[in-house]
């Protein structure tokens, strides 16, 4: 039996309206911040191993909301994957080369999805370690709090100061594209592909490095906002 971590990167929405997704057979998720809630600084703190508090798991067959995984600015992701690379930290569950996983650009991936592909890429040997990383904020909503990293320490569910509320899939401002999981609508990287990215990391561009080694032209004007 094999063991995988994967992490996941980028914006983070709930839809609260669809049906409940059921979590495969040899995943386990596990979540940085409580359902609802935005957050702050956490993904970062996370992969670079200064966070190793997380907010709870779910096993195997448990009924969660539908989550997606949208795709933030190729600067966000550099400052995540870098401290992932960086990390010093053993990962938690001791996988030897855990993933980070993130969307190409402009695009949203369902969480459903997402695990799909897991299980396709290891549909029987391999025990599953998912974290969600990012925002639980509800489409459609002004979500009233959120957990921060700040100041060395994690803080739940703090009140937010002008809460906006989080954006549909669809808006006009993203532009972003609803797709499945599958090897043309996301980014993975293996805790050991640094070797061949180390001049890349050096210069804080890890995503310039992953993009050419994969031939993927990049569009400019991704929004950038909390994830």
């Amino acid at each position: 039996m094999s063991l995988k971590t994967v992490y996941l990167i980028g914006h983070g929405r709930v839809d609260g309206q669809a049906a409940p997704i059921q979590i495969p057979d040899k995943i386990t998720m596990h979540w940085l911040a409580p359902l609802g809630d935005t957050s702050v600084g956490l993904s970062t703190a996370f992969m670079g191993g200064q966070l190793l508090q997380e907010e709870g798991s779910d096993p195997p067959r448990a009924n969660v909301p539908q989550h997606y995984l949208c795709a933030d600015m190729n600067v966000k992701h550099d400052e995540k994957i870098t401290a992932f690379f960086r990390r010093v930290a053993q990962d938690p569950h001791g996988s030897p080369d855990p993933y980070v996983l993130y969307p190409r650009d402009k695009t949203n991936l369902p969480l459903s999805s997402i695990l799909a592909f897991l299980k396709m890429l290891s549909p029987e040997e391999a025990d599953w370690h998912v974290y969600w990383t990012c925002c639980r904020g509800y489409i459609g909503r002004v979500n009233p709090t959120e957990t921060v990293w700040e100041q060395g320490q994690r803080i739940r569910s703090r009140a937010r100061q002008e809460p906006k509320e989080t954006p549909a899939l669809d808006n006009k401002q993203e532009k972003h594209k609803t797709l499945d999981a599958d090897f043309k609508s996301i980014v993975m990287v293996a805790k050991s592909d640094q070797r061949v990215l180390r001049q890349d990391i050096a210069l804080g561009s890890p995503t310039g490095g992953i993009n050419r080694l994969l031939g993927i032209i990049t569009r400019r004007g991704s929004f950038s906002g909390m994830g």
